[in-house]
């Protein structure tokens, strides 16, 4: 299995080291890793303005494996938006494995967030102040600050693509 999936991603066009090891991630876990997208997202948006996200607000996190963001999943241009990237820093030690770029538009009282964890996924990520004032179809995705543990009981989440309208199909 392991085997077939660096084909595939070889045949895409990225370059898999020889000796990669690759891990299966299931539904609940991803479920608990889009949890932890969308709490990325609100703890960047506290830690840059200092105040948590209004009740009328919302937060949307995508969560991508490295393999599609190597293939073009979000372009530069929309990364370089978000500003220069920023290393975690806690007192003098920096942690390069763990990347960010954020900007947040004080006007329209949106905040976004690109994030990457080591090598292995990126979380990218919109919090807005009050949903109401976005158009309803854009609403669509955005999860209440005090809602954010119904991602768990939630099947949309059991893989990386929450926007997926059909269930993955498993490999044979």
């Amino acid at each position: 299995m392991e085997q077939r999936a660096f084909r595939h991603y070889r045949e895409l066009g990225l370059a898999l080291p020889v000796g990669s090891a690759a891990i299966r991630i299931n539904g609940e876990m991803f479920q608990h890793l889009h949890l932890f997208s969308h709490k990325a997202v609100l703890a960047h948006y506290f830690a840059k303005l200092r105040r948590p996200l209004p009740n009328q607000g919302g937060v949307l996190s995508f969560l991508r494996p490295k393999e599609t963001v190597a293939l073009g999943a979000l372009p530069a241009e929309l990364l370089n938006l978000l500003g220069p990237v920023n290393e975690l820093v806690q007192g003098k030690r920096r942690h390069p494995e763990y990347e960010f770029r954020e900007a947040h538009n004080k006007d329209e009282g949106i905040y976004g967030l690109s994030c990457r964890f080591r090598e292995g996924f990126f979380v990218f990520g919109l919090a807005v102040e009050d949903l109401s004032k976005i158009d309803p179809e854009m609403r669509k995705g955005f999860v209440l600050p005090g809602q954010l543990f119904s991602i768990l009981q939630d099947d949309r989440y059991t893989w990386f693509d929450q926007f997926r309208k059909e269930a993955p199909v498993a490999a044979a």
